[in-house]
């Protein structure tokens, strides 16, 4: 993978870097969020998983503007401006005295780091040809499980010391993937098709709508994300309510490399 990377355009692996920086950051702190919203909200259980369920329903449902965006923003000021959105939401997190600046804040690192995703693959597909796009998407997905395996464990580790470190931790991911694509990201990249005219977003709507078979698959994804792309918060909230939650730590940093190994590994 590494002597592939080698050969890559500096600009695809800044990408690359974005993909495993960012999702670093999330998973720092995602697994842990129940512990946060229990300890220092004091909510309960059901008032847990409505924030977390709602905030990443929302913040997907946003990211389809995001999404067209893509394709007539240049890259360059997107992919930087929602690196901002980004970390401001993770500072928002450790500020937040109430409950709606904190789920508000949810929303917007969710919202950021989907559209970043989808920027990301318009990327690839626009820099590289055809038959090397597998190959990176490939790459790309093994970045993703390296995140989502070694993540937690530093969350656990700084949680320990203090519940808020792990927020400040993910934001200084945030900064420094900002950092590194203003001083040498591709200022002229762009997804846009230039000579394409451009039509409105209610008009791109419009037309996605009439696809049955798109909207249902949509709404497929929508929920099989809600149900299995936050199992670490359903398992967190069983155990904050059965054990403690520096037991809760290990577990779940321990769950989460083993499914990430597994799925690298098959």
């Amino acid at each position: 993978m590494l002597a592939t990377i080698k050969h890559y355009p500096r600009t695809v692996n800044l990408l690359l870097c974005a993909t495993l920086l960012l999702t670093l950051a999330k998973a720092i702190t995602f697994p842990y969020l129940v512990i946060y919203l229990t300890s220092h909200f004091s909510l309960d259980i059901s008032q847990v998983g409505l924030v977390i369920g709602s905030s990443l329903i929302v913040g997907s449902l946003l990211s389809v503007y995001g999404g067209f965006l893509v394709d007539r923003v240049n890259s360059y000021r997107l992919l930087l401006g929602l690196s901002v959105v980004f970390v401001l939401g993770f500072i928002g997190t450790v500020l937040a005295q109430d409950i709606w600046t904190f789920y508000t804040c949810l929303i917007l690192i969710n919202l950021a780091y989907a559209v970043i995703d989808i920027a990301v693959k318009a990327g690839f597909a626009s820099l590289l040809p055809e038959e090397a796009r597998s190959e990176v998407f490939s790459i790309k997905y093994t970045l993703t499980n390296i995140g989502y395996a070694v993540g937690p464990f530093f969350g656990a580790m700084v949680a320990k010391l203090d519940i808020s470190l792990p927020f400040i931790l993910s934001a200084l991911l945030g900064v420094g993937f900002f950092l590194l694509y203003a001083r040498w990201g591709d200022r002229a990249l762009t997804t846009a098709e230039v000579a394409q005219k451009p039509v409105s977003f209610l008009a791109v709507g419009r037309v996605l709508l009439r696809d049955r078979r798109l909207v249902c698959f949509t709404l497929g994804g929508l929920l099989s994300a809600v149900v299995f792309g936050q199992f670490t918060a359903y398992l967190s909230q069983y155990l904050v309510t059965t054990t403690t939650a520096e037991y809760t730590y290990t577990v779940i940093s321990a769950v989460l490399t083993t499914k990430e190994t597994l799925k690298k590994t098959f």
